[in-house]
C-alpha cells in the first residue's frame, strides 16, 4: 500500500482516483459506483462458467504461468534503456547490477515456463 495524501490506497484505488479526477467527479459515491463496474467482467465470466469451476482455474492458472514469459520482453528492452548511459546518465546501471537484473529476469521467465509445461 502506498500513502497518497493523507489516506492509504492500493493501485486500484489510486487508479479510479485517478480516473475520477481526470473526469472532474472524484467523491466516494462515484468511487464505489466505478468499484462496482469494475467487478461486471468478473462476474458475468463466473456466471457465464456456471458449473464449470475447474475450466476457470485452468484458465487462470495459465494466465498466471504466461504473464513472466510475456513480461520478458519488456524487460528485455527496459535493461537494454537502464545501462544505456547516454540516456540514464549517471543513472545507468553498472555491468554488476545489470547481470543481477537480467539473472532476475531469466528466473522470472524459467518460473513461467516451468509453469507452463506443467499447466
Amino acid at each position: 500500500m502506498r500513502r497518497v495524501g493523507s489516506k492509504n490506497c492500493s493501485r486500484g484505488g489510486e487508479n479510479r482516483k485517478v480516473l475520477l479526477e481526470a473526469l472532474g467527479k472524484n467523491n466516494y459515491k462515484n468511487s464505489v459506483k466505478v468499484y462496482i463496474i469494475e467487478s461486471i467482467p468478473a462476474i458475468l465470466i463466473v456466471s457465464l462458467m456456471l458449473g464449470k469451476y475447474s475450466s476457470i482455474i485452468n484458465f487462470a492458472l495459465t494466465l498466471l504461468s504466461l504473464s513472466p514469459v510475456v513480461i520478458a520482453i519488456p524487460a528485455v528492452l527496459v535493461g537494454i534503456l537502464i545501462s544505456n548511459k547516454r540516456i540514464m546518465g549517471k543513472y545507468a546501471y553498472t555491468k554488476t547490477r545489470l547481470l543481477a537484473y537480467f539473472l532476475t529476469v531469466a528466473m522470472i521467465v524459467a518460473g513461467g515456463l516451468v509453469g507452463i509445461l506443467h499447466l
